[in-house]
């Protein structure tokens, strides 16, 4: 049912904002007792430029449409399989593919800016 679909999508999507946030936290946890960035920064300057760069990485990400960022996130962020996104979406695995590659050339594209 398309209910279900949504519920599942969405259940999906809040679990990969909280894993990344989980990783993101012990990253920065780690990098601290490092004394170095996840990035392997060591410097101030080269810490804040590295949380910079996160940054601008999330805004690129709002900027995608809705259709590409779900890709996006499904697989960078959830580190799904091409397969297991077409699963979760009920879309054709090149449909995602395509999505894929036009996402990641968009944010490419914001970050160049």
């Amino acid at each position: 049912s398309g209910l279900f679909r949504a519920y599942l999508y969405r259940t999906t999507l809040n679990r990969c904002h909280s894993v990344r946030r989980s990783a993101r936290r012990k990253n920065e946890n780690l990098a601290k007792l490092q004394h170095e960035s996840p990035d392997g920064a060591t410097s101030p300057d080269e810490l804040l430029i590295a949380e910079e760069r996160r940054r601008e990485i999330e805004r690129a990400l709002t900027r995608l449409s809705e259709k590409l960022r779900r890709v996006v996130i499904l697989r960078f962020a959830a580190d799904l399989s091409y397969q297991e996104i077409a699963d979760a979406l009920k879309i054709p695995l090149g449909t995602v593919k395509r999505r894929l590659f036009d996402g990641t050339a968009a944010l490419r594209k914001e970050l160049e800016r």
